[in-house]
């Protein structure tokens, strides 16, 4: 009886979680979409950091200059942090074809030492911006040729301070398949924080401020220094009384490059973790879902109640499927939809491992540590 009752309490913990997953997604992807601006269109700033992306930086701002977009009513800020291979010379050449590049090459001496790793990078792009929007990816990335028309639409609403997108994965090989299933997943608890006014997550290769409410928080001088600075960047604009914009659609998502080993995943995951932490009580919870789901499973184990274990197994599987799968849905995604189910045994491996990345603190990534 006192095992039966551990158990449905770790039952109804996780299936909380779930169910409040779902409610918050669902209602963030309800909410208004702007079809045609009420005025001109705003002047948006794309602000694209960089740093040894030889291999990426062209296809990205390439891709950017083929937008929907009037290319009167947008200019691209390439910002080449401290490279030591051909990017400087590759944004060099982009310029001479592309009219509405501008690029910064920061080094030791130009860059601000106050402003550590990617934000002094991002700050040094912005503080040139001329745009009303400031709209911000990565080097390794990607967009849709909507990308920059569907984002610059939320700010019809003049209560949006910050709206974000999400990031789709490159594949090719199977492990590639499960970070694409994996980042599907993490992007729908993102958008459910944010349907409750809560705001988790968001990734910095997909998001966009409006100017003067970055302004008005002091920009990233004002900050706190996190190594997920889109996060922090986030929950300073929701501080602001600004609301946040999470949009599942197709026609705003990116497309990047996934880690392409374990090794380089671990990095990514221990970055992450680190930056979670200033999640407080949020992160707290988090991990007491968690726990909750391997507690009903370890004591369905070692007590052998075969019917609780199998119970707790639908709960995650079918769970994070009903989750993930109605974004891999609505964003065209095939491939996550037929891998959602064997990603999971990924995902819980790797539940057991998380716990154990927050125990150094030191985040190396880009050949920085921090």
């Amino acid at each position: 009886m006192y095992i039966d009752f551990i158990l449905a309490v770790a039952f109804g913990i996780f299936f909380l979680r779930t169910v409040l997953s779902y409610l918050g997604a669902t209602r963030e992807r309800r909410k208004r979409v702007f079809k045609e601006f009420s005025k001109e269109p705003f002047f948006l700033s794309v602000v694209v950091p960089g740093r040894n992306e030889e291999e990426n930086f062209k296809d990205c701002i390439l891709s950017i200059s083929k937008s929907n977009y009037p290319i009167d009513k947008y200019e691209i800020i390439a910002v080449n942090d401290r490279s030591t291979d051909r990017t400087f010379d590759i944004l060099n050449e982009l310029k001479e074809i592309i009219p509405n590049l501008t690029v910064i090459h920061l080094d030791d001496s130009t860059k601000q030492h106050n402003l550590r790793g990617k934000p002094g990078a991002l700050q040094a792009g912005i503080d040139i911006a001329k745009g009303e929007i400031i709209v911000m990816t990565d080097a390794d990335c990607t967009v849709n040729p909507n990308w920059l028309l569907t984002l610059a639409k939320t700010f019809e609403d003049d209560t949006i301070g910050m709206s974000a997108g999400y990031s789709a994965i490159k594949t090719k090989t199977i492990f590639d398949k499960i970070q694409s299933v994996e980042w599907t997943y993490l992007h729908t608890l993102a958008t459910s924080g944010v349907g409750f006014d809560l705001p988790l997550s968001c990734y910095g290769n997909n998001i966009a401020v409006k100017k003067k409410d970055f302004d008005a928080i002091g920009g990233y001088h004002s900050v706190s220094f996190s190594v997920t600075e889109d996060l922090a960047l986030m929950h300073a604009i929701h501080r602001s009384g600004k609301k946040i914009r999470y949009l599942t659609l197709e026609e705003s998502t990116i497309t990047t490059q996934p880690c392409p080993t374990f090794k380089e995943y671990l990095k990514q995951k221990h970055r992450w973790a680190i930056g979670a932490l200033d999640l407080g009580w949020i992160a707290f919870v988090f991990v007491l879902t968690s726990f909750s789901m391997w507690l009903g499973i370890g004591v369905s184990l070692f007590s052998w109640h075969p019917w609780w274990l199998f119970i707790f197994l639908i709960l995650r599987f079918g769970g994070d499927a009903m989750i993930t799968i109605p974004s891999a849905i609505i964003l065209k995604r095939k491939g996550v939809i037929l891998w959602t189910i064997p990603a999971i045994f990924f995902f819980l491996f790797m539940e057991l491992i998380a716990p154990f990345l927050i125990l150094k603190r030191d985040v190396k990534w880009k050949g920085q540590t921090f």
